[in-house]
């Protein structure tokens, strides 16, 4: 917030799982528990929250309607499930590059 709109550039190296514990492990073994599968109740309870926060950290560069930012989700697995489902929205208007140049055209292009 203090920024001002001055950072218009971020990149999300990873999807940022939390650790494992005992709390997030006694929630998926509920949802097992409920006859959910195993795989399902890991997202639910972790993957969810990484993307919950990367979008949140995304949320504080861009605070009113007249800041732009361009940010890179810089890992192969924002495109896979569970978390092309989270960023549905997001990567449908994205530009997917999978080259060092396109990268840097992709960003030169968004500095205009």
């Amino acid at each position: 917030d203090l920024l001002g709109g001055a950072v218009d550039t971020a990149v999300v190296v990873g999807v940022g799982l939390s650790e494992l514990n005992a709390v997030g492990n006694a929630k998926m073994d509920l949802l097992i528990g409920q006859n959910m599968p195993k795989q399902q109740a890991f997202n639910e309870v972790y993957s969810k929250k990484a993307a919950a926060k990367i979008k949140q950290a995304i949320g504080r560069l861009v605070r009113s309607p007249e800041q732009r930012a361009t940010v890179v989700l810089h890992c192969c697995r924002f495109l896979q499930a569970p978390y092309s489902e989270y960023f549905a929205e997001e990567i449908a208007s994205a530009e997917i590059v999978d080259d060092l140049q396109s990268y840097k055209n992709a960003l030169q292009n968004a500095k205009k």
